[in-house]
């Protein structure tokens, strides 16, 4: 059964997921992958304050009870869900070339999914004793 504690934990856990997207944003900025006229808009504030709620949001699904030992797998399907959620639904009608989208997985899958899952895994595997 899932509980008001887990539940919480896994809103937090989406909001450090957040953190770690805005991180993974920055990294692709640095290597190349996001070109550099976009980094004023895509490194301001309150695409942080908005990345950390939606990201808590999302989390919430951490604490269904299913692929609790595969922390990775699970955030990365998350993740995955996130991206096709902003991909088809939330910006329908957008033109998504298939770079962004890749750039979106990676982001959502890779490092708010990494982030999410090892932050609710962490703060929950006291409970698996």
């Amino acid at each position: 059964m899932i509980g008001l504690r887990n539940i919480t934990i896994g809103f937090a856990a989406g909001a450090v997921g957040g953190l770690a997207w805005y991180a993974g944003i920055w990294i692709l900025i640095q290597v190349g992958l996001i070109p550099g006229q976009m980094a004023g808009t895509l490194l301001a504030k309150s695409l942080l304050y908005k990345q950390m709620i939606w990201g808590g949001v999302w989390g919430i699904l951490l604490a269904v009870p299913v692929l609790d030992r595969m922390w990775w797998l699970k955030g990365f399907i998350i993740g995955c869900v996130a991206t096709a959620a902003a991909v088809f639904y939330f910006a329908a009608g957008a033109a998504w070339p298939a770079q962004r989208i890749a750039i979106a997985v990676l982001l959502n899958g890779v490092f708010w999914g990494f982030g999410a899952g090892f932050w609710y895994w962490l703060a929950t595997s006291g409970n698996r004793r």
